[in-house]
């Protein structure tokens, strides 16, 4: 018997009979039967696998057996068990046909009889009727077993048969589902499958009760026996706004919300953030643990309910004062209320939990003393380093989970570190943890297996990362090309290292930005590039083939993005004083090297990584503002200014405006303007990327105090007019829809009409904005914009469309703020890939203070780009009644002779 090794789909042509089995390597002596330790996915650590030496066709053209699919016994969730049964069922059918060539029919237990084959989906009744084992299983364990000669896989659960019927294709079927989409199918063709004649296995159990990654493209989480949806057994997300229900309690009991400056504020039904209900009020503790009994009862097999508190702050005044007058925190009032919950969930409920999630206040004040027996902790780390949380709580928590971003922010290269997740997994199991939530949001094609691996060790903490690592390799580029990828993934393992302490993990960079680049070297992209050059000479198979590109074309895309890195470096160590023009040409030099390697990146981009956007990028949503796959803000580490510490393209700007100012006021010593005009156009035909900035220079030179053209209307806001217009409607029907797109935010809303050419939008708010034209103070003409609200973040919106996206811009506007309000500010490019989006805060100024942006677009769009963009002004932090800010007089103006006002 041998194990194939498959080069992807390939062809259809039937090959001789191949036995998709492998090879044992401890057999039980004096026994027809062997007990197994070799290497399979997702084996937990206790599981049973015994396979006898005989062998028997399971499927073949003389023997195809029926899918029998049995139902559960029923119960609340009956359903959606059935679901997965069924789903299994499919999932046989589907890849034994792309196996074999066969298709299986699939019948009811009622319409299966002895006398032909079967293969036995789930079994009805309690677990154990069939296999005893069973009844001291996980839901989510599972059998994969023969009797005579019919196969049975039975779960603890629908889902656990779910699990089993994954665990089968992918140990006796050569099943791997490697990425997303049809080219992350990985199979044999055969033209019959052959498994042990006598064959038990009993996995029990995982060893992460939670393992659910938030995935995108469309992956299927299951697939890697992962938790999806419904599945997960644990709550621990953002959960208050669900037990107090606005809509559902906000009128009969006003005293679960918060007060906020002498007056209960019930917040709207859509409002999941932005609020806290009043943890102190006895009538609150008595809700949550309603809400217990209803969760528990509808969902069986649910272990915990979630008490961690909505996103966005927003605490009650009583909760407040409480802890003023008691000399203590916010956190502690918060647990004063998750304690006497738990209390009451452990007299009905004592072997379920309640859980928080290490968030806000909980992540700044851990507990003075130790938390109720039944309280679970979901620690939570930007960085990927838990060790301080697990410090902090220790002895005041008994059961832990963990919720980690495993993507890091803005990455374009492999942030590989697969043997340093199992010491993160293997610490949280030290710790008592036993639930692991992620987000991942990558490209599968340079990610996939670290997800891969970690998938694995949630079942089985000491799996052998190894084996993992060249098992997926193998099915990823086939057997030839592995070895040559497994170095390319190990180079980039030993960048991770580099910034790896004993005492921190430092999984991911928040926000990735250049700081991903740090630790790379030239030696390190030459080793990749001969393991890449390597493969590609061996690999074997089209699909194989493909699968290489697609992790070509993203180390491509890290190299363009390293080469402009190297740029940004040099840009930045140039000290602000300019000793020469000779010196400021060599260093205008650089900077068109710098913005010729950002044009690389994007051609690259564009050509490579768009067509492949289902594996080498993280896909947004389709519209026709962003109509391409890519959802490229997510995956850029030059975001503008979204993060005071992202300041790869601002840095960059400013060096360039330094040297080019510098250039043009030596070169005005010894010559006209427009001589100095005319050599920035030579300039900019010698090296086209720095036509913005030789226009930016030449309306300088040229027009000095000419007056631009205002692209946005009414920014004075002297215009009231007609919310109910057509174009007016027309206008918030567009921002609502994502025809044009705004702040980019899943907590947003569009909210109504504020004047002519504005619209209200809200991010976090329990209640929407006030939004007035202030007639009584203003900075230019008659009246100003005046913004109330209670939240994160509110305020307006306005849109145009750019001129010309290659050209540079600015954005500047008076504003004032009192009361302790923030002033907030953004605007977003859309219909271009290139940096779409900036945010910033504003001055702290009880005075009009004047506020100037100046921005680049991007010079080489292609044809289907044209370029608008949305700006928005609000408040940030408005938790009173007297904080409001006030702006006038925006300006969206374009830097070159042809923004002038006509």
């Amino acid at each position: 018997m041998t194990r194939l090794m498959t080069h992807g789909t390939g062809t259809r042509p039937m090959v001789a009979p191949i036995i998709l089995i492998l090879a044992a390597l401890l057999t039980i002596p004096g026994s027809a039967a062997r007990q197994t330790r070799r290497f399979m996915p997702f084996l937990a650590p206790n599981a049973v696998v015994n396979e006898s030496t005989e062998s028997m066709s399971l499927v073949s053209e003389k023997r195809q057996p029926v899918i029998v699919v049995e139902e559960t016994a029923g119960g609340p969730r009956a359903d959606f068990e059935n679901k997965q049964i069924i789903k299994s069922a499919e999932l046989l059918v589907t890849y034994i046909e792309k196996i074999s060539g066969i298709t299986l029919k699939q019948v009811n237990a009622a319409d299966a009889t002895p006398a032909a084959p079967r293969i036995f989906v789930h079994e009805t009744g309690p677990p154990g009727k069939l296999f005893p084992d069973l009844r001291t299983a996980d839901a989510h364990g599972f059998v994969v077993a023969t009797r005579g000669n019919d196969l049975h896989i039975v779960g603890g659960s629908g889902v656990g048969t779910l699990y089993g019927a994954w665990f089968f294709l992918q140990n006796y079927c050569g099943l791997r589902i490697v990425m997303p989409g049809e080219l992350g199918k990985v199979y044999p063709r055969a033209d019959r499958i052959e498994i042990p004649r006598n064959l038990y296995v009993f996995n029990d159990s995982p060893e992460f009760l939670l393992r659910i990654h938030s995935l995108n493209n469309g992956f299927d989480g299951s697939a890697w026996l992962a938790d999806f949806g419904a599945s997960q057994r644990f709550d621990y997300h953002h959960n208050l706004w669900r037990i107090y229900d606005p809509e559902k309690f906000g009128e009969n009991h006003p005293e679960f919300f918060p007060m906020r400056n002498g007056k209960r504020y019930i917040p709207r039904a859509s409002v999941r953030s932005g609020w806290q209900p009043t943890l102190s009020e006895p009538a609150t503790i008595r809700r949550a643990s309603e809400y217990a009994d209803e969760a528990f009862t509808e969902f069986p097999d649910k272990k915990s309910i979630s008490l961690t508190m909505n996103d966005g702050g927003g605490w009650s005044d009583i909760d407040t004062e409480k802890a003023k007058l008691q000399g203590r925190t916010l956190a502690e009032v918060y647990y004063d209320f998750v304690n006497a919950v738990a209390q009451e969930v452990k007299k009905k409920w004592p072997d379920k939990f309640v859980t928080i999630l290490c968030y806000g206040e909980v992540s700044i004040h851990p507990p003075k003393v130790p938390l109720e027996d039944n309280v679970m902790l979901f620690i939570f780390s930007y960085s990927g380093n838990p060790g301080e949380v697990l410090d902090q709580w220790q002895g005041k928590v008994k059961h832990l989970g963990c919720y980690q971003w495993i993507y890091g922010h803005s990455y374009v290269t492999p942030n590989h570190w697969p043997h340093a997740i199992q010491d993160y997994v293997q610490l949280i199991r030290r710790h008592g943890g036993n639930a692991f939530k992620t987000e991942f949001y990558a490209a599968y094609a340079d990610s996939g297996a670290k997800l891969w691996v970690l998938s694995n060790l949630l079942w089985n903490t000491q799996a052998d990362v190894d084996a993992l690592l060249m098992d997926y390799f193998e099915h990823m580029y086939g057997r030839e090309a592995a070895p040559a990828m497994a170095r390319y993934f190990a180079r980039w393992e030993q960048v991770y290292e580099r910034r790896r302490t004993p005492e921190k993990f430092n999984l991911v960079i928040f926000p990735g930005g250049e700081t991903q680049f740090r630790h790379i070297t030239d030696a390190d992209l030459a080793v990749c590039q001969e393991a890449l050059r390597e493969a590609s000479g061996s690999v074997v198979g089209e699909a194989n083939r493909q699968r290489l590109d697609m992790t070509t074309r993203l180390f491509e895309q890290s190299r363009r993005f390293y080469t402009m890195y190297k740029s940004l470096e040099t840009l930045k160590g140039y000290s602000e004083d300019i000793p020469s023009l000779g010196d400021a040409e060599e260093r205008l030099n650089i900077a068109a090297s710098f913005l010729e390697a950002e044009g690389a990146i994007y051609d690259w981009r564009y050509a490579k990584i768009e067509p492949a956007a289902m594996y080498c990028s993280v896909m947004g949503k389709s519209s026709p503002a962003r109509p391409w796959g890519p959802n490229y803000l997510s995956t850029d580490p030059r975001l503008l200014y979204v993060y005071a510490d992202a300041k790869w393209v601002k840095v960059a700007d400013a060096a360039i405006n330094r040297i080019v100012q510098y250039i043009t006021d030596a070169r005005r010593g010894s010559a006209t303007p427009e001589q100095v005009a005319d050599y920035w156009i030579s300039q900019a035909k010698r090296r086209p990327v720095l036509a913005a900035y030789a226009e930016s220079e030449r309306l300088k030179l040229l027009h000095p105090n000419a007056p631009l053209q205002n692209l946005l209307g009414n920014g004075s806001f002297e215009t009231v007019g007609d919310p109910n217009s057509p174009e007016a409607q027309a206008f918030l029907k567009a921002m609502r829809s994502y025809d044009i797109m705004w702040n980019d935010n899943d907590h947003c809303t569009v909210s109504g009409v504020a004047c002519e050419g504005w619209n209200v939008f809200e991010n976090r708010c329990p209640l929407p904005p006030t939004v007035t034209l202030d007639r009584a103070t203003a900075h230019e003409g008659a009246t100003s914009l005046r913004i109330q609200s209670v939240g994160q973040f509110g305020g307006v919106l306005a849109h145009t469309a750019l001129p010309d996206p290659r050209s540079r811009y600015r954005l500047s506007f008076w504003c004032k703020a009192q009361g302790g309000a923030r002033i907030r500010y953004g605007l977003m490019l859309y219909k271009i890939r290139h940096l779409p989006y900036f945010e910033l805060y504003g001055p702290e100024a009880e005075e009009w203070t004047k506020v100037e942006i100046d921005f680049p677009c991007h010079w080489g769009l292609k044809p289907d780009e044209t370029g608008d963009i949305s700006v928005w002004l609000g408040i940030g932090s408005g938790n009173s009644d007297e904080a409001a800010v006030w702006f006038d007089a925006v300006r969206l103006v374009r830097l070159s002779p042809e923004g002038r006002a006509n």
